[in-house]
């Protein structure tokens, strides 16, 4: 279970990063 919550957080990180790209 504990690797799933860092993988979603890693991909959460990673959709916010190319979010601030964006604008």
């Amino acid at each position: 279970c504990q690797r799933e919550v860092e993988a979603l957080r890693k991909n959460l990180k990673t959709c916010l990063d190319a979010k601030e790209k964006l604008e």
